[in-house]
């Protein structure tokens, strides 16, 4: 009885820790025999007895080599092989009815299709197409490969269940980049340095799966899931320099610019380029290479196309709107009927955040274009919009500018009072008479009558 392989390979094990063996009777008229299922043994004219024969009931265990498989996912096509035998003198003559026999367990199971049920109940593994083979294996003899009767060897064809795996490796993976990426929401002004801090634990945790074996053994060469796992980390570097792009066009003035790439490239990035390289790579591994390379080589280009153009067309229709509206306030009063609605409109188009509120910087902007002939008014509303601001968390909503306007206008009315400058205060200098204001402020009542006396004298 033997349930070694006499040419192990590696690290080839086969483990019979139980045997039962009965020798078949050989009194044909004994009928309290019980006679194999094995089939009639050589020169028998019974159809289904056997003649000083003898049946073997193994449990056994085996721990074979895998036969990999690296171009198809998930690339552990494995086989594994028992080879039984009862010594060189024998006759296993059943081995090529293990698979047909009505007596065989093999051949119930199969016909139940219930064969993967001899499988390890972890379901890691499932039976391939071609499921299981029996044959005596072949040896040489006298240079001419012959059949050994002696011996069965039973082959079994599996594969790794590909859903066990993308739920226990692809998916956390997946979700790992994500959340990296989604770090491009923050802000890169204000949270640059979480920005990379996020996609750096990301970048590490992927680091660690590139390390891992996944349970084939350590392998000194590239394999599906280091290409996989390349990706996401190439995809991820990317987003780390997009982050300190955004940061140097934040810290330089051109905000405008960053928030556009900022959107394109959550967009593009996060619904575009990410699922359809990632896509690609699993239709690399399921051997659909056709599909995959028209994603890589035709979608992906024009998704990156596509991202360009919008972010090139938002940034120049941004800035020609802001140029014309600020033309349009050069040219109309503020008194005018038409400045509340050019107002508002050029509120949104400053507002490049889309926060409904104006920072600092956008307000700076829309206040020179709305004051442009006059640098003391933009000087004093400017000096109005950061007591407003100091009050709201450093930004304006549109209610607060129209009352910073409201309030530089009621203030040059107050100081301008007579008739015939009420209509050339945009020429008149002011520069001291605010200065006079500023400084006489806590001054008596008659001082100041005195003080505008002099002005209309």
């Amino acid at each position: 009885m033997c349930g070694n392989d006499p040419n192990p390979t590696g690290a080839t094990k086969n483990e019979v820790y139980q045997a039962a063996v009965a020798y078949m009777g050989s009194d044909e008229a004994d009928t309290n025999v019980t006679w194999p299922w094995l089939g009639s043994g050589p020169g028998s004219s019974l159809p289904d007895t056997c003649k000083d024969c003898m049946i073997q009931n193994l449990t056994f265990t085996w721990k074979v080599p895998t036969s990999l498989k690296f171009a198809s996912y998930p690339f552990d096509e494995q086989q594994f092989t028992l080879i039984f035998g009862f010594g060189a003198d024998s006759n296993v003559f059943s081995c090529n009815e293990l698979m047909t026999a009505s007596g065989s367990l093999l051949a119930n199971l199969a016909a139940k299709s219930q064969l993967s049920s001899i499988l390890p109940a972890s379901d890691e593994y499932i039976l391939r197409q071609d499921g299981m083979s029996v044959r005596h294996p072949l040896i040489s003899a006298g240079g001419v490969m012959v059949e050994d009767t002696s011996k069965c060897e039973l082959t079994v064809y599996v594969k790794r269940y590909y859903f066990t795996v993308f739920l226990k490796i692809l998916i956390p993976t997946i979700i790992i980049v994500y959340l990296g990426l989604s770090a491009a929401f923050l802000s890169a002004q204000e949270h640059s340095g979480d920005r990379a801090a996020l996609l750096g634990v990301s970048i590490l945790i992927c680091m660690v799966n590139l390390d891992r074996d996944h349970g084939l053994g350590k392998l000194m060469y590239s394999t599906w899931f280091d290409t996989f796992n390349l990706c996401q980390l190439g995809l991820q570097v990317l987003g780390l320099l997009e982050g300190y792009v955004e940061h140097h066009l934040a810290r330089s003035g051109r905000e405008p610019a960053c928030i556009v790439l900022n959107r394109v490239w959550c967009g593009s990035m996060m619904l575009g380029i990410y699922p359809v390289v990632t896509i690609a790579l699993c239709l690399i591994g399921t051997a659909y290479i056709t599909t995959a390379i028209i994603l890589l080589t035709v979608l992906l280009p024009l998704i990156i196309i596509y991202a360009t153009y919008v972010f090139v067309h938002r940034l120049s229709a941004g800035a020609s709107l802001r140029a014309k509206l600020a033309l349009q306030l050069t040219n109309v009063a503020t008194t005018a009927p038409e400045f509340p609605g050019l107002l508002k409109a050029a509120f949104t188009a400053y507002d490049v955040d889309s926060s409904g509120q104006l920072d600092m910087s956008e307000l700076r902007s829309l206040l020179k274009a709305i004051y442009s002939k006059s640098q003391e008014r933009y000087l004093r509303a400017m000096e109005l919009a950061r007591a407003h601001a100091t009050a709201s968390n450093g930004e304006l909503s549109m209610v607060e500018l129209a009352d910073v306007i409201d309030q530089l206008e009621s203030t040059t009315a107050a100081i301008v009072v007579t008739r015939p400058l009420r209509g050339m205060r945009e020429r008149f200098p002011v520069t001291s008479l605010l200065r006079s204001r500023r400084v006489r402020k806590v001054d008596s009542e008659p001082n100041m009558h005195h003080h505008q006396s002099r002005i209309e004298s």
